[in-house]
């Protein structure tokens, strides 16, 4: 077969075709090259295999470079947050009424209540009086109305000559009483000698009596006191990016890490209203807001403030204060004592040593664990309360008597979700409760503290 001139006889491609899939296959080449990191995009250079590692006599720890280095992260996250809010925890519980006043929902930001009394009976002296002189009448004052009357015996408890004296009163004109000093020891018709009385000095009403065919006594009742406490808006907001979202972590993601912090830091600020707040309605001096504050336990309790100093807790103050808590109330039997963690340990201290008072442990309330406390007046339910070490308190209890406290929730607690702005890239999600507490019967409850260490509120 003749070939065309110029053409060779062994090639099937002509020579402006071969040189075209040349030119192809050299940028083939190159773009491999570039794309598997075999060349400089820049200056075009292929480098010498020899720089794609670091050359090392041998392998040791030293001469790894960081960027090898493995980092060994535990899977578990050690979280500094103990279950520390048992007051708030056994409240949130309290729905039986055997376990005390269950949770009751509020119907305004204002929740009242009352609270009525037994007719009083024990008044105090305004003003010293001088003795009287046998068989006479002595005019005595004292500072409440409407407590002293006709036909009753008065009773001296701490008289300084006389203790123990009883008074006849003969009659009364506004809170001046005229009275007798009744004497069985001298005779059963004859009066006796009225003792000097202090001014200040406790007087009681004993007892009442009435002769024969007389007019009826003047009626005595009471007036309920009115009683109230704001419910306060508590949240918690927790937050994070789109990016921190989808980063993977060692151990928890960072969403559910910080949301499990601001739920505690949300139930440390609610424990903390519930028991040391202040009662306020104010209006915020930049903002113009008004904003509500519920009023702790403490704010409503004017007695009970049982003290001991320098850590001097012994049983026999342990017992006194059993006696004061139980006494001069009609509170329940049982009674929770809510302590620091260093006052709940001289307490184990005195029952580990103790002879005579007797404790039960491995009890619980409402699912939280207690110790028993078994007294001739009551029973008191020790728990420790990590939460009064974490707001400042050292050697520090607050009694309570569940059958005079609850709580009242206007809002219950929720999660509102996605409460960031439309254009954040990111998530922000809210706990939020509206709701405060009532405090019944102030004398049923107290407090127990270290005055050289802790205050009353």
């Amino acid at each position: 077969m003749d070939t065309p001139e110029g053409h060779s006889t062994n090639s099937l491609v002509s020579g402006g075709v071969r040189q075209a899939l040349g030119a192809l296959a050299f940028v083939a080449v190159c773009v491999a090259a570039v794309a598997f990191s075999l060349v400089d995009p820049l200056s075009g250079l292929l480098p010498a295999f020899m720089g794609l590692a670091t050359q090392v006599s041998d392998i040791t720890e030293s001469s790894t470079p960081d960027e090898h280095q493995p980092r060994d992260v535990s899977i578990t996250l050690s979280k500094l947050r103990p279950d520390v809010f048992t007051l708030d925890t056994i409240m949130r519980r309290m729905e039986a009424s055997s376990n005390g006043m269950p949770t009751e929902d509020a119907t305004q930001v204002k929740v009242e209540w009352e609270e009525d009394d037994v007719i009083k009976y024990d008044t105090t002296a305004n003003g010293g009086t001088s003795s009287g002189t046998s068989g006479n009448s002595v005019d005595i004052t004292v500072n409440d109305d409407n407590v002293v009357f006709e036909n009753d015996l008065l009773y001296l408890p701490e008289n300084s000559s006389a203790p123990g004296a009883v008074l006849y009163v003969s009659t009364v004109s506004g809170t001046t009483a005229t009275v007798y000093r009744a004497n069985m020891d001298n005779s059963e018709s004859s009066f006796g000698t009225v003792p000097a009385i202090d001014d200040g000095e406790e007087i009681r009403v004993l007892t009442r009596g009435k002769a024969e065919q007389d007019t009826a006594s003047e009626a005595q009742g009471t007036m309920p006191a009115q009683k109230y406490n704001h419910t306060q808006i508590l949240d918690q907001v927790v937050a994070a990016s789109e990016t921190r979202l989808a980063t993977d972590n060692y151990t928890e993601e960072d969403w559910t890490r910080n949301r499990d912090n601001n739920l505690y830091e949300f139930r440390r600020k609610l424990e903390n209203a519930q028991v040391f707040g202040e009662r306020m309605k104010l209006t915020d001096p930049e903002s113009g807001n008004q904003i509500t504050f519920m009023g702790g336990i403490t704010s409503f309790l004017d007695s009970n403030d049982l003290t001991y100093t320098a850590g001097n807790l012994s049983e026999s103050t342990l017992i006194d204060f059993a006696r004061q808590i139980f006494s001069g109330n009609n509170g329940s039997r049982l009674r929770w004592l809510f302590s620091t963690p260093k006052q709940t340990a001289e307490i184990d201290k005195i029952l580990i040593a103790s002879g005579t008072l007797q404790s039960t442990r491995d009890e619980n309330v409402l699912g939280v664990e207690a110790t028993r406390l078994h007294t001739s007046f009551g029973d008191l339910m020790l728990i420790n309360n990590q939460a009064f070490a974490e707001i400042g308190k050292d050697n520090y209890g607050l009694v309570v008597d569940p059958m005079n406290i609850r709580r009242r929730t206007l809002r219950n607690m929720k999660i509102n979700r996605n409460v960031q702005a439309n254009d954040v890239d990111g998530r922000a999600d809210q706990w939020i409760e509206e709701c405060t507490i009532e405090v019944r019967k102030e004398s049923t409850h107290a407090v127990i503290r270290d005055s050289s260490t802790d205050s009353f509120d």
